[in-house]
């Protein structure tokens, strides 16, 4: 087993710009699998 902390987007940054549920949703994903999400709200 892979002892590292090293996630799947580690080093991905996203721009969410969403204002329903999926975008937000999507967001919060990404972020899991490690990505730096930037949310810009109306």
């Amino acid at each position: 087993m892979n002892q590292n902390n090293v996630k799947p987007l580690d080093g991905m940054r996203v721009i969410e710009m969403g204002q329903l549920i999926a975008g937000p949703f999507t967001g919060s994903v990404l972020a899991y699998y490690g990505a730096e999400v930037i949310k810009i709200e109306p």
